[in-house]
């Protein structure tokens, strides 16, 4: 009787103990990176475009891909508000443009991938699909 108490509180204490924490990683630059990085590029270099999604007028050397943990938690924090009830993704390529930011997702379910716009706080400015 006494092995089935300590069993059961330990049982209990590790069912009942928050899960994993999932966090969001910043993707390395590879091939998808190259030509998600040529679309925002270009999404600059139309005016247009530029002024419908509310981007900073900055050259496109100013457009990078992002590796600080803390910007790619909060992309994945935003981006998982988007798509509630959703598995929230652990992985996403990150760009910083100027002051602002784009985050692309690819898992929509489609053959496109989402490109998600914020300003410098983070809030929505716009997005587009791309395939």
């Amino acid at each position: 009787m006494t092995f089935r108490l300590l069993i059961c509180p330990a049982w209990f204490a590790l069912s009942c103990g928050p899960g994993p924490a999932t966090r969001t990683a910043c993707n390395a630059p590879d091939d998808v990176s190259a030509q998600y990085l040529a679309i925002t590029r270009m999404t600059l270099g139309n005016t247009y475009r530029r002024m419908a999604f509310r981007l900073p007028a900055v050259s496109p050397a100013d457009v990078h891909l992002v590796s600080d943990p803390a910007i790619c938690a909060r992309a994945g924090q935003l981006m998982a508000a988007q798509k509630p009830g959703q598995p929230p993704d652990t992985s996403l390529y990150v760009y910083q443009i100027g002051t602002s930011f784009a985050v692309i997702d690819r898992h929509t379910d489609g053959d496109y991938d989402g490109i998600y716009y914020f300003d410098p706080d983070w809030r929505p400015s716009g997005s587009e699909f791309a395939q």
